[in-house]
Order: C-alpha cells, then structure tokens, then sequence
C-alpha cells in the first residue's frame, strides 16, 4: 500500500461541516494506511480560497428571473473552477507522481476529465448521489439539462467511479449512465472518535433527569430526515411511556416549522433542540442517547449511505430507523436495530416502544451494533476499499 501515490481532490474540504466530514475522515484513514496523499485543496486553505468565485450575491429566494440568475451564477461558478482547479491539479501532477486522482462530483466541475486529457493521469470519482436529480425540484429544466450532461460526462469518462449504496449503482442504471467499472463501497465511522466511551451530555440538558430514558436524532434538519414523522411518534409514545425525552441535535432549514409543532403539541418540557452543534461535540450527545432513530421518509429510490447510522452503530446505541435502502441489510437481521415503516408515526412509536421498556434489548442490539460498524464499518475499512480500487486502475 506504502508504494500507491493518490492526488486527492475534493472540494467538499474546504465547507466547514456536513460533506468535509467524510472527505476529511477517508483522507486521514488513506494515510493511517501509509498511503502517499497529495490533497487539493488542503483543509485548512478554506478561509483563503483566492481565485474561486464562492458565494453566489443572489442568496434570496425570488422569482423566476432571479433564480435563473442564481443557477447562471453557479454554472458561471463552476466553470470557473474548473479552469483554476484544473491548473493547479496539472501543476501538481508535473512536479510529483501521482498513480490516481481521486475525486468526487461536483456541479458544473470537470476539473479531473481536463486534468486526465492533459496529463493521462486515471481519474477515480466518487459517486454519493446524483446532483440533477436532487435538483430537479428546485432548478429550471435547461439548467438540469447541462448539469446532468456534465455529471454524466465526469461518471462515464472516469476510468472508474465508486458508489455509497446498491441503490445508487441500481439509478445509474436506470438514468442510461454507464461508467467503465463501477464498486460499491459504502461510508464508515472514526471508531476512535465514536465509541461507548465517550462522557455524555445528559446534565447540561434541563429536560434530562436521572431515570430519563432519551431517544436522540443527530443530522441536518431537511425534510428527508423525517424529524417531523419523529416528533408525532414521541407524542404517541409520551402516552404510555412517561420518563421519556427527545433530544434532537442539529439544525437546518426544518428547524421553525418542528419547533412548530413542539409548541403545537405542547410538547416543549420533554422535546428539547441544541440548534447548530460542531460534528465534534456529536459523540457525547449520542452517548447520552438510550435509543438513536433515523425516521428517514420515502425517497424512491433511497440509495444513501447514512453517516449518522454509522455514528450511532459505533457508540453501542440501539436504533430505530426506516425499512429504506441500505438500511435493510445493517438491521433486517434485528440484531443491530429495528426497521418500521417509513412515513408512519404509529410504527415508529411501537419500534420506539420496544426499547423503552426493554433496557436488555437496548444493550443487546447496542453491543450487536457496535460490533458490525467495528468489523465492517470504520473508515479503515472503506479506506481499504477505495485502496483497492486504486491499485486496480493503476495497473
């Protein structure tokens, strides 16, 4: 592995949260490995980024004509780039050796195809989702058209390209994309960082008492995420179970209208939200969960890779999440968590109601989940797996 030489460029490094966890979190287990990484943009670049054009100056929402100007920005963005990034890319590749580049797709960027067509240099791209089609609801139709042309440029054209989920590989498919040689290797969990041993952060949160048994959700507050689902269960389970609370850590775009129907519902002395947490103070919130959910709603199809799952899974808590893609295959067998519907409040108050009762059934599908992220899971184990695809496109 020592021998293998990657160029890594992902421009995900250089947010400060959200998709820069798992760029940072697959770097540094590439090198734990003793894999020789040359990465672009370096992390800590991202407060003196010169020559990217960043934010858009249209960041309200308004009519049509303002939102094309929006999109036109980003395709102008884009273009941008991937002119200045693939520069820097051929720069680097002239004055060091690099036996891949590794990368991943990014809108209106082909940056890693001009820097193969220059320097011949394999280009592997990773696949999380396709970008046009999380678009589609919110993008004019000839914007779509062009970010799907170059999406489907960068995936084909790249001498292989990895995917998070069967789900996603299934899509690729069926939108007629084809990409020379596709593997399928899904996310992980730094088991240093999240582990059963980590100090919770029960005593800071007023609604906590000492029996208190918490349920937690970790994530972005998007609609997908299913908070919504999940606060109409707690109120289902309140009715029998009454030393229960609801921590939900994070925030998002969802953020008033759940606050909404906690107020609603008065359910505000037992449901309690921390707002915007750094990914770092994450562990010690889930380890002062009793029961972790993931209520993702329907998405047809669910092809993710859920980080939080991961996270949950590593520090030895039970889970509750929607019978949806991949999360079939970690807890189908129910010894690592329960499956319920997706989209359905009274499913999700019985799963929730399994647990709440049963303190030997959380410990036990807690001590099963730790065990399958430990032998299965961690960003070694991914790591190793992009490794091996490397080793195969540089023959």
């Amino acid at each position: 592995m020592s021998a293998l030489s990657i160029l890594y460029y992902n421009r995900a490094l250089l947010s400060p949260e959200g998709p820069a966890i798992h760029a940072k979190e697959l770097l540094h287990a590439l090198r734990e490995l003793g894999v020789e990484v040359c990465c672009y943009p370096e992390p800590q670049s991202a407060r003196n980024n010169d020559g990217y054009l960043k934010k858009s100056p249209f960041r309200r929402r308004g009519g049509l004509v303002k939102e094309s100007l929006k999109e036109a920005f980003r395709v102008l963005r884009g273009a941008v780039n991937s002119i200045v990034d693939a520069c820097r890319l051929v720069r680097i590749l002239r004055t060091r050796r690099a036996d891949v580049i590794l990368t991943r797709s990014f809108e209106y960027n082909v940056a890693p195809l001009i820097a193969l067509r220059i320097t011949g240099v394999p280009v592997i791209c990773e696949v999380n989702a396709l970008l046009y089609m999380e678009r589609r609801r919110s993008r004019h139709n000839l914007f779509l058209m062009l970010l799907r042309m170059l999406e489907k440029r960068v995936i084909e054209r790249s001498d292989a390209i990895y995917v998070v989920s069967d789900e996603l590989l299934g899509v690729l498919e069926t939108e007629g994309i084809s990409p020379r040689r596709s593997f399928v290797v899904p996310n992980g969990v730094n088991g240093s960082v999240f582990h059963p041993g980590v100090a919770p952060k029960r005593d800071e949160i007023p609604i906590v008492k000492e029996d208190t048994i918490v349920i937690g959700f970790t994530g972005s507050l998007h609609p997908w995420h299913g908070v919504d689902v999940l606060l109409e269960a707690f109120d289902l389970v309140r009715q029998k179970a009454q030393n229960v609370a609801l921590i939900v850590v994070g925030d998002g775009v969802e953020m008033a209208f759940l606050r909404g129907i906690v107020e609603d519902r008065k359910m505000g002395d037992w449901v309690w939200f921390t707002g915007s947490v750094n990914h770092s103070c994450i562990p010690a919130y889930v380890s002062g969960f009793d029961i972790a959910v993931a209520p993702y709603r329907e998405k047809n199809p669910f092809y993710f890779s859920p980080l939080k799952v991961y996270e949950y899974m590593a520090m030895g808590k039970p889970v509750v999440a929607s019978s949806l893609g991949q999360l079939r295959d970690l807890f189908g067998d129910r010894e690592a968590g329960i499956l319920v519907d997706a989209d359905d409040p009274k499913a999700l108050a019985e799963g929730l109601l399994m647990l709440v009762g049963d303190r030997g059934k959380r410990l036990a599908l807690g001590e099963g989940g730790r065990r399958r992220a430990v032998e299965g899971h961690l960003w070694t184990h991914t790591s190793e797996a992009v490794v091996d695809i490397c080793q195969k496109v540089s023959r």
